[in-house]
């Protein structure tokens, strides 16, 4: 077993989860709990994957992470083996990161051209997140979700632009106590949506259950010490995927390219009303057009800059 994740990087809060990944060649679908108070993530792989893992984002995982038990040496030779390919896998990362950011920058163009507010809104939003990934891992670093602007501020020194096309992209300027605490009870209501299309539910709780239990927490210790901009950032990034798991959950015989270019558009239909307008607009997907457009421009220009430079 070994810990991954801001634990293993040293950037944990209270409220943060511990991240674990369990080497076992028994195949588990990945498991959250609660212990006492603290929430517990676990990953598994099997041991051929941890020597060689396929995707680069859990090769730098992997490079990073801290060892709890080790009997059989596997994981100490992983971590040795991953920190050796550290530089190849994170140029990887982000290249993977980069080419998502720019399909995301596409499908906003194509939301804007058709006029569709709302999935343009949506898109912008994605694409600045996946370019923070790339930028974070073109430098080694790990993306960690409720400490992104914590890491990039680390980070932003001589790529003060890049830090701003983030903070454009995400809608950072209006982060508030408000603005932060509208858009957590909208997630609430994007989880309970996930609840209710879950298989086989019962007394336990949920997946989604415990992962929202999560987020509520992470949000409110950065309401207290008065972190505004950084639980905007963070509940920014549960919006994006929780936005296309509902859609995923809703429309899951729907092709890729119908379901995820209209995706909020078509959650927020009039004649469906799954999410309403206050909703859509609690989760900060309501934003004027120029503004979207702005933030678009300037991504563009710095997803280019460093795809030049990776």
């Amino acid at each position: 077993m070994a810990v991954i994740g801001c634990h293993s990087a040293g950037i944990a809060r209270e409220p943060c989860e511990i991240d674990s990944l369990v080497v076992s060649n028994e195949w588990r679908a990945p498991l959250s709990f609660r212990l006492g108070e603290t929430f517990c993530d676990l990953s598994f792989l099997s041991e051929k994957e941890s020597l060689n893992p396929v995707d680069p984002e859990v090769a730098v995982s992997l490079a990073n992470s801290k060892v709890v038990r080790d009997s059989g040496l596997v994981l100490s030779t992983s971590v040795a083996a991953n920190l050796a390919v550290l530089s190849a896998n994170a140029v990887r990362s982000s290249q993977r990161r980069l080419a998502a950011c720019l399909k995301a920058l596409s499908r906003t163009d194509e939301a804007l051209l058709r006029g569709a507010k709302r999935d343009a809104n949506y898109w912008v939003l994605s694409a600045s997140y996946e370019f923070a990934s790339a930028w974070l891992y073109s430098l080694e670093v790990i993306p960690s979700p409720s400490h992104l602007l914590q890491r990039m501020k680390e980070h932003s020194k001589g790529s003060g632009r890049n830090f701003e096309a983030f903070a454009k992209g995400a809608g950072l300027e209006i982060a508030s106590r408000k603005e932060c605490g509208d858009r957590l009870e909208g997630l609430s209501l994007l989880y309970d949506l996930l609840d209710s299309y879950q298989a086989g539910v019962s007394s336990q709780p949920t997946v989604t259950d415990i992962g929202f239990r999560i987020v509520r927490a992470k949000a409110e210790h950065l309401a207290a010490v008065r972190e505004h901009a950084e639980s905007y950032s963070f509940l920014g990034g549960e919006v994006v995927r929780a936005v296309l798991a509902v859609d995923g959950s809703v429309r899951p015989g729907k092709g890729p390219r119908g379901r995820n270019n209209e995706v909020l558009s078509s959650l927020s239909d009039e004649r469906r009303g799954l999410l309403s307008g206050r909703l859509v607009r609690e989760l900060g997907l309501e934003r004027p057009t120029q503004e979207v457009q702005d933030a678009l421009e300037l991504l563009k220009d710095r997803t280019a800059k460093l795809a030049r430079r990776i």
